[in-house]
């Protein structure tokens, strides 16, 4: 009878198919290289015959670019990778998620499995924006054994086996990778079959190219590892494909995976040394082109642990050449020593610092992957050669065993080390072997006879030396004791034990108790690491004594809240009722409408309802005087808790400050029930106990709302909030510490009473409120609806598992940008509603200075495009005027044109820079999408929002000068901006990752332009900027002017209008009933109505001045993202705006109907925006009538009710002076409502009250300057 095949022999036979498929593509391929060179003897191209028409079918299946695997194998696992990659990525800037948190959001059940067509549809509806292959291939990897059933566990495996899992598993004693562990694995059937490494490569390697890629792996462990699935298969490859080239060379191979031997031999004490170096005598296979393309080389000798005349081959991927190595000489490690430190400027003992801190097991030593992740934490390391970085790894295995051990890394320091660097850093690498053999120094001395009151002379430091520091060699020892005692010539052991001891205590803090179990487990595989056996055999003598102690010596300082609090309650001495007493004199009491800021909802009909927010005020007098009555009713002790935005009774997680409603949140963020909302204190205490190694000062506990001044590089943006405009706007305006907190300074002398309340009403976080900080008070004011707000919230801040969910400071212990963006989130009534907006709006609310974009589509039109034809026929738009260019004549007119645009664009810039104009930019495309330039990634992303840091230029280098016409300019322009995740940089041209590119060339003469402008604002008393600091990947890059204008399409301008230049003006007015009008129409009655059914406002700059003026107008609506629950862009509540300026002529005193013939300036098409304004400065010449007029899209509608739509329109004019300037309204109901605008207006009744409340303020913010 015939035997029915079970689940497991249908596994095992589609993972045969599988195999064979993957052997027939590269059959496939091999027979494409050879019709290709046949037909390449016949020719460049070959005869129009057979051989081109078999070359085109075998290519056609393969002209799909990235939405289908490459030819080869090694390709294959390529595209793989990029699949995961892309939809790790994705699922992270998409939808805010993990790949982890989007299965589970998939498995609505919650049964841990779904099927595969669930997970395709799933994805498929999701917002991920990637193609149907993509997904399709996404849920082949992830059910790895074909059954139609995704498993949770194994949807995880798989993300961990190409390395794009989000979230870690701590919940296993086991801290090694899913990756190591396939290793492992593999390893151990290496041991099981008593088959080296040497041989297993052998085995793969069948084209004797001495590499191999995923296939050559995978057939192996489908043939020998019975117990590897698929998915530790490409966990293993992946791991050992260190330079991610979808291939692995024979050096480095054999070098992890003798290692991982090692590790497993001695956790299962199972002896290995009479096979682990084994090398079959195997016939020689011809070197030769091989279907991955591998290249002609050949093995001499084997690997490291060969004769000394052996040479050993080190490949690292396709864009490498491969190598020869001889066994390093001692002239090859000054040369890598020299290299590293005179061309790449590398301090060494940073990097073993990095080395020994980062490596991923401490009791185990290092590997090669280890080695090469610390020169990945050094920005530098990208630039160093593959090659150069494995000669120096064998300089420090002086023992050829494809690894480091900690004493030859103290050999090799102590041999080579710089003389400027410290001696005392062999204390940190002992420490190291201390701490993975848990035992601490006093032990280790007794064991060789010292004790801890010994005094060590020169002879007596011989056996230290040698059993501790393993330096034998007595010249060294005599190096290292005249260093380590300073010349003295005594060495107390109290001093080594302080020494070590505070480095074990350092490493016990950062390693945490995860490793405890695993080095209980492998106390015998310490020998390698540890080095002596000695040591070994001491550590299992002084476990006991150890545990029976009670302690590991750990000496963890943690911060106290009470202490902070407390500290705090002792900086206001005068009595708050004394203090609430005078205001209330001052302003008895609140009028709900005048001081309380409305807050906008719509009903279930669509009508707009009011209320009133209780702790958002319209002006700073009242916000006061209801501040101190939060403050009064507070019990000695108590913080405030805000009643309207955070937890509250009818809202205990605090949902309705998060998120629209509890049926509205963004997939992938966290439920409201999973959020704490601690206190800055509570979530610094809680940081500094997850992370004791911050804790690192008396200061370190404290926490402050800014810490030694305001930078961009403090900004952090969270992923779970696309509020990066709002992130990019605090970037920018972190340059200079005035526009957070004011220009006030108690110390400063001769000033106003006047300036002084100026001064303490400046910034979003005003000095006058700064006292109630110390009650968990912070008040802070945004310019929205025309109006200062001023927002006060409590300290508590969201938090998921200790951590702030959204935007953060890059500093632990300081708080300002999560802070103000909580009070920004209030204002618009959740987080969930700062999703989405420009730069300019974020930077006028929090300057109250007005905002303008600016468009440059026009010229990054090339003289090419124009050439060929590539642009619109009826002609081309530069700067508002169309131009023809219908014939060649034409063409460099134009063109001409274009480049004197580009440098009018370049000296704005560069005059908004100066004037200290707050900037950002984006590109147009799909929201946060990457940008491909010139066929290669440019690293930036379209619909993202960048600040823009600084504009300048940079002169020519005397060759360059050479290569250039004397005519031309003799600089590059360049600008430095700043990405607001505080990473993903620019790429290409002047990047930090361009190898001997523009960057490296004007490095030094780039840092003295910072230098210099930094020396100068500190001379002027000004902030200083933020200096650009290549080799960090901050998010801050540099970019030329050229590639910038290309890339970026949207500039948004914020103006500081200086007042001694400057006048500015606002009018305040509506659309009401029968007077708007709507869009413009062709014919007679709709050009009528525009004019005679829109307000009208005419200006007229008297003859008394002689030259024009400069003049900036832009026009304001009321902001939609004040209305709970409405999403950007707001259609249903903002309108579509236009602006349009007219000249009028012959004497006429308003306009009659709209006429394009003398319209000076539009601000373009409807635009939905907030905003809209003319792009540019415009010149008002005087004794010309001009007049503007204001638009909207949709007007009123014959039978609808309508409703008022208030607006506002502000003007700047330079060097007009007051009385020079008249306004009229001709057009619509009411008078003119006019107003100066001024950024240092006081409040009327602050001044006219001013001795009554002057020592209140002052007194109080004086007490909280010197810790704030």
């Amino acid at each position: 009878m015939k035997q029915e095949k079970t689940i497991e022999d249908y596994r095992r036979d589609i993972k045969l198919l599988k195999l064979k498929y993957i052997k027939l593509q590269e059959e496939k391929v091999k027979l494409e290289d050879t019709v290709k060179r046949m037909a390449l003897q016949q020719g460049n191209r070959g005869p129009a015959g057979a051989d081109e028409n078999i070359i085109a079918d075998l290519d056609k299946d393969f002209l799909k670019g990235d939405q289908s695997p490459s030819k080869n194998s090694a390709n294959y696992m390529s595209y793989d990778k990029n699949v995961m990659r892309e939809f790790s990525q994705r699922c992270k800037l998409n939808l805010g998620m993990s790949p982890e948190s989007l299965f589970r959001a998939a498995d609505v059940e919650g049964t841990g499995q779904i099927t595969d067509q669930q997970f395709k549809s799933f994805l498929q509806q999701s917002r991920l924006g990637i193609n149907t292959q993509y997904i399709q291939r996404i849920v082949q990897l992830s059910d790895i054994n074909c059954t139609g059933i995704i498993k949770k566990q194994s949807y995880y495996e798989c993300l961990a086996a190409f390395q794009v899992n989000q979230e870690v598993n701590n919940n296993t004693s086991d801290n090694r990778t899913f990756v190591q562990k396939s290793l492992i694995k593999f390893a151990q059937n290496l041991i099981d079959k008593k088959t080296s490494p040497h041989d297993c490569f052998s085995a793969m390697d069948s084209s004797g190219a001495n590499i191999i890629n995923y296939d050559d792996l995978n057939s192996y462990v489908a043939k020998y590892c019975k117990n590897m699935n698929d998915t530790e298969c490409i966990g293993a490859f992946n791991y050992l494909d260190i330079d991610k080239e979808q291939r692995i060379g024979r050096d480095m191979f054999v070098v992890e995976v003798k290692k991982y031997m090692r590790v497993v031999a001695k956790e299962k004490s199972v002896n290995i040394d009479d096979f682990i170096d084994s090398k079959s005598n195997l016939p020689p296979r011809p070197a030769g082109p091989s279907s991955s393309n591998k290249g002609q080389s050949s093995q001499k000798g084997g690997n490291s642990s060969a004769g000394p005349n052996s040479l050993v081959e080190i490949d690292f991927g396709t864009n490498s050449v491969p190598i020869q190595v001889n066994k390093i000489s001692d002239q090859d490690i000054k040369d890598v020593v020299n290299k590293l430190t005179q061309t790449y400027k590398i301090d060494i003992k940073e990097l073993l610092s990095h080395i020994i801190l980062n490596c991923k097991h401490p009791n185990s030593g290092i590997f090669v992957s280890d080695f090469f992740s610390a020169f990945e934490k050094l920005k530098i390391g990208r630039k160093i050669p593959n090659e150069v970085k494995m000669k120096f790894f064998k300089c420090m295995d002086s023992g050829n065993n494809g690894s480091i051990d900690y004493e030859e890394m103290i050999q090799f320091y102590v041999e080579r080390k710089d003389p400027s660097s410290p001696m005392s850093f062999i204390y940190t690498i002992v420490a190291r072997i201390f701490r993975s053999i848990q035992i601490r120094t006093t032990e280790a001395l007794s064991f060789l006879s010292i004790q801890p009151d010994a005094q060590l002379d020169q002879k007596s430091f011989v056996v230290v030396a040698d059993k501790i520091f393993s330096v034998q060699r007595p010249k060294l020892q005599e190096i290292v004791f005249k260093e380590l005692t300073n010349g003295l010539g005594v060495l107390s052991a109290e001093k080594l034990i302080f020494e070590i001891d505070k480095e074990i205590d350092f490493f016990e803090s950062h390693d945490g108790d995860l490793q405890s179990s695993r080095l209980n487990k492998s106390s015998n595989s310490i020998s390698k690491m540890g080095g002596k056996k000695s040591f070994a055999n001491l550590k299992n003598s002084v476990l006991q004594r150890q545990e029976s102690a009670g302690s590991k010596g750990s000496n963890k300082k943690l911060p106290s809240l009470n202490r902070i609090n407390t500290k705090a309650l002792s900086y206001v001495e005068t009595d708050i009722n004394e203090y609430e007493k005078i205001m209330s004199q001052v302003y008895p009491k609140f009028d709900q409408k005048k001081d309380f800021f409305e807050k906008i909802t719509r009903n279930d009909e669509g009508e707009v309802e009011y209320t009133y927010w209780q702790t958002i005020l319209n002006d700073e007098l009242p916000t006061l005087k209801k501040a101190l009555e939060i403050v009064k009713n507070l019990k000695p002790g108590e913080m405030w808790n805000d009643p309207e935005f955070g937890p509250t009774e009818s809202d205990p997680y605090g949902s309705k400050s998060m998120y629209f409603s509890d049926n509205d949140i963004p997939t992938g963020c966290p439920p409201p029930e999973n959020v704490e909302w601690l206190r800055i204190g509570e979530q610094l205490e809680r940081h500094l106990e997850n992370n004791p190694e911050d804790n690192t000062d008396d200061h370190s506990d404290e926490a402050h709302f800014l810490l030694s001044g305001a930078s961009s590089n403090d900004v952090k943006q969270s992923s779970y909030l696309g509020d990066c405009w709002f992130v990019s706007a605090l970037s920018i305006i972190a340059q200079n510490d005035a526009y957070l907190v004011g220009s006030y300074d108690p110390s400063a002398k001769n000033v106003s009473q006047e300036q002084v309340l100026i001064q303490m009403s400046e910034g979003i976080y005003p000095p006058m409120f700064h006292f109630l900080k110390q009650y968990g008070v912070f008040i802070f004011k945004f310019y929205k609806n025309f109006e200062w707000r001023y927002v006060i919230i409590d300290d508590k801040l969201p938090c998921l598992d200790g951590k702030i969910i959204y935007s953060h400071c890059s500093s632990y212990n300081e708080f300002w940008v999560s802070l103000i963006e909580k009070a920004y989130a209030k204002i618009h009534n959740c987080y969930q509603a700062l999703t989405s907006g420009d730069i300019g709006q974020g930077l006028s609310d929090l300057t109250g200075q007005v905002s303008m974009k600016m468009r440059f589509d026009s010229i990054k039109t090339t003289l090419q495009q124009i050439e060929g034809g590539d642009f619109d026929k009826s002609g081309i738009m530069i700067n508002g005027v169309k131009y023809d260019c219908s014939d060649e004549a034409s063409y460099k007119k134009v063109y001409d044109k274009i480049v004197q645009e580009r440098d009018n664009l370049w000296n704005a810039l560069s005059l908004f820079d100066n004037q200290g104009s707050l900037m950002g930019c984006s590109a147009d495309g799909g929201t946060e999408s990457a940008i491909t330039y010139n066929d290669e990634k440019a690293g930036i992303y379209s619909g993202h929002a960048y600040s823009v840091i600084d504009i300048f230029q940079i002169d020519y280098s005397q060759e360059e000068k050479k290569n250039h016409d004397s005519n031309h300019r003799q600089y590059h322009r360049l600008l430095c901006l700043r990405n607001p995740w505080g990473f993903g940089e620019w790429l290409l041209k002047w990047s930090e990752t361009e190898e001997e590119g523009k960057l490296s060339r004007y490095e030094k003469a780039i840092s003295d332009y910072f230098d210099k402008k930094i020396e100068v604002a500190k001379s002027k008393g000004l902030d200083p900027p933020d200096k650009y600091q290549p080799g960090t990947d901050d998010g801050m890059f540099l970019i030329c002017y050229k590639d910038w204008r290309t890339i970026f399409s949207n500039l948004f301008i914020c103006f500081k209008f200086d007042p001694s230049v400057w006048i500015g003006y606002e009018i305040e007015d509506k659309w009401s009933k029968g007077f708007c009008s709507g869009s413009v129409k062709k014919g007679e009655p709709s050009i009528t109505n525009f004019a005679q059914k829109n307000p009208q406002f005419v200006f007229q700059l008297k003859k008394a001045q002689r030259e024009p003026v400069k003049a900036f107008i832009n026009l304001v609506q009321d902001d939609g993202r004040l209305y709970i629950g409405a999403k950007y862009p707001y259609e249903n509540i903002q309108q579509s705006l236009l602006l349009c300026l007219f000249v009028l002529e012959n004497g006429k005193t308003k306009l009659e109907k709209f006429d394009q013939k003398i319209m000076i300036a539009s601000s373009g098409k409807f635009n939905l925006r907030r905003e809209v304004d003319f792009g540019k400065l415009i010149d008002v010449e005087p004794g010309k009538t001009y007049c503007i007029v204001p638009c909207t899209m949709k007007g009123e509608v014959e039978g609808e009710e309508f409703r008022d739509i208030d607006f506002s329109i502000n003007f700047y004019f330079s060097n007009c002076p007051d009385q020079d300037m008249e306004f009229k309204k001709v057009n619509g109901p009411g008078p003119l409502v006019k107003q100066k605008v001024s950024v240092q207006a006081v409040d009327p009744l602050l001044a006219a009250n001013s001795e009554k409340i002057k020592n209140f303020i002052v007194n109080s913010v004086n007490k909280m300057m010197n810790d704030f």
